[in-house]
């Protein structure tokens, strides 16, 4: 069995034998005359059984990059609601924490323990977005694995 290199330029296609000795010359001046590399290496018999198994590598490549659209838009929708909703919590445990921190410094300037017991309920919040965030990152890396199983049972199955 020997390797191939498969190039094309518009309709043409070419298998160049790599096992030879002025392998790299003749890639380099089929390059020369516009010619672009679409296969790296084939493992065939001969020029046209690489041609053969390259049209194949081609057309499974096709399927694999072929639009597919979720059956799970739903679940993607309610992700991104909660990652949102959770962002917002974020943002208002952080200036909950800041509004406590402030507001408790002003009046108890020497106790810190007072500081930080106004600065919990601000801090609840913010952990709360974070999970919330975590979550929706969750449902969405479900939903994209589902997908690509999905897709990879078509590709298995032939469509």
């Amino acid at each position: 069995m020997s390797c191939f290199a498969i190039l094309e330029k518009s309709d043409i296609q070419i298998a160049v034998k790599l096992n030879k000795v002025d392998a790299e010359s003749e890639l380099e001046a089929l390059r020369l005359e516009g010619y672009k590399v679409i296969v790296e290496q084939v493992d065939a018999e001969d020029s046209s059984d690489a041609l053969l198994k390259a049209k194949q590598l081609q057309q499974t490549t096709a399927t694999a990059k072929m639009d597919y659209q979720s059956k799970y838009k739903t679940g993607l929708v309610v992700g991104k609601i909660i990652g949102v909703i959770g962002w917002l919590m974020v943002i208002v445990g952080l200036e909950n924490m800041l509004a406590g921190s402030v507001q408790s410094m002003d009046q108890y300037i020497w106790s810190y323990g007072i500081m930080f017991s106004a600065m919990l309920p601000g801090f609840g919040i913010f952990l709360s977005g974070l999970f919330s965030v975590a979550a929706s990152q969750v449902i969405k890396a479900t939903v994209d694995n589902a997908d690509n199983t999905h897709r990879i049972y078509l590709h298995l199955k032939g469509e």
